[in-house]
């Protein structure tokens, strides 16, 4: 395992390239294995800051296509794992609630309220702002 303290603050082109070719090895090895993938594992293999994968992201579209790539696997594997019952069902769904915006249905609900109440203030604003002067229309 890399030095996890040794985060690098920049990311040249080819550091890109060989952290791109590491993911695309550790998501292959996790599908032969048939492992769950966990990106932290990963990071701190490649002495890469965690909270950094997006901006690499943004930077390298072959970056972005392997990182989507094992969101899609670690997704994949943890409803798998957990209707086999091989993963305790709550820690799955924190994690896909947390990194794959998977929702329960009382969240749902709870959005949906709340989005009711938003509207509702939104319409309360609206009704109290003074309407615009409409201009005179010209008699023909």
């Amino acid at each position: 395992m890399g030095n996890m303290w040794s985060y690098r603050s920049t990311y040249t082109c080819e550091r890109v390239k060989e952290l791109t070719a590491s993911l695309q090895e550790w998501i292959e090895r996790s599908m032969e294995q048939d492992e769950t993938f966990l990106f932290k594992r990963w990071a701190f293999a490649n002495g890469v800051n965690p909270s950094r994968i997006s901006s690499i992201c943004e930077i390298d579209e072959d970056f972005a296509r392997a990182f989507a790539m094992a969101k899609a696997w670690q997704e994949f594997r943890l409803e798998e794992d957990t209707l086999y019952k091989k993963t305790e069902y709550r820690m799955a769904m924190a994690m896909l609630s947390a990194h794959h915006g998977w929702k329960t249905k009382d969240e749902n609900e709870n959005r949906l309220g709340t989005l009711a109440n938003d509207f509702g203030k939104f319409l309360e604003y609206m009704s109290s702002q003074k309407k615009p002067e409409q201009p005179e229309s010209d008699p023909e």
